[in-house]
């Protein structure tokens, strides 16, 4: 319940023909002397732990790279090809929908907060596109993926438990062999 100042700094990135020039370097002073002037007492970076390291940041978080392949939809779920959930590539219209992902974001333990405005922007990052997630019908969450569908960013779904059956459906909706799925947070989740 208690609200901290805290500064997340995420997908930096350089388009490859600007590279070598300095810009990222540029953007990172420039980031941490507006969060020096403002006296923010933390930041949060995902990225390249030695990339950053000569800012000044360590490890101290955890973040989990989960990669769900056919083997282990066969396994878990054997023959059962049914699906439970489905996935609509939104073109950024639905305002109603992202307002109801960004209320189950939200519902997260700790989180950095977002405007309603910006929620669809902040899931269209580094060469990523927002996905809704449905379960039987209904919106159940969202999530960041790649361009080629194979790796997802940022997922929240109403209950985390039934990642396994959401992550398979995935893989068959997008007729992938597997798909990686990145969580920066990770939280107990009581019944």
């Amino acid at each position: 319940g208690e609200r901290i100042e805290v500064c997340g700094i995420g997908t930096v990135c350089v388009e490859k023909e600007c590279r070598g020039k300095g810009y990222m370097r540029d953007i990172m002073e420039a980031i941490l002397n507006e969060m020096k002037e403002k006296k923010t007492p933390i930041s949060v970076l995902g990225g390249r732990r030695q990339r950053y390291e000569y800012y000044g940041y360590t490890p101290s978080g955890i973040c989990s790279n989960f990669y769900f392949n056919y083997d282990n939809a066969k396994h878990v779920f054997s023959k059962d090809q049914e699906a439970t959930y489905t996935f609509i590539v939104p073109d950024g219209s639905e305002k109603e929908s992202f307002e109801k992902c960004l209320e189950l974001y939200e519902k997260r333990p700790a989180y950095i907060e977002r405007t309603a405005e910006g929620f669809y922007d902040c899931l269209c990052n580094c060469r990523s596109k927002p996905i809704l997630i449905y379960k039987n019908g209904e919106l159940d969450g969202y999530a960041s993926v790649s361009k080629d569908m194979s790796g997802i960013n940022e997922y929240e779904i109403s209950d985390n438990s039934d990642s396994c059956r959401m992550l398979k459906d995935f893989m068959f909706a997008f007729d992938l062999k597997g798909v990686s799925a990145r969580q920066i947070f990770h939280f107990e989740r009581g019944d």
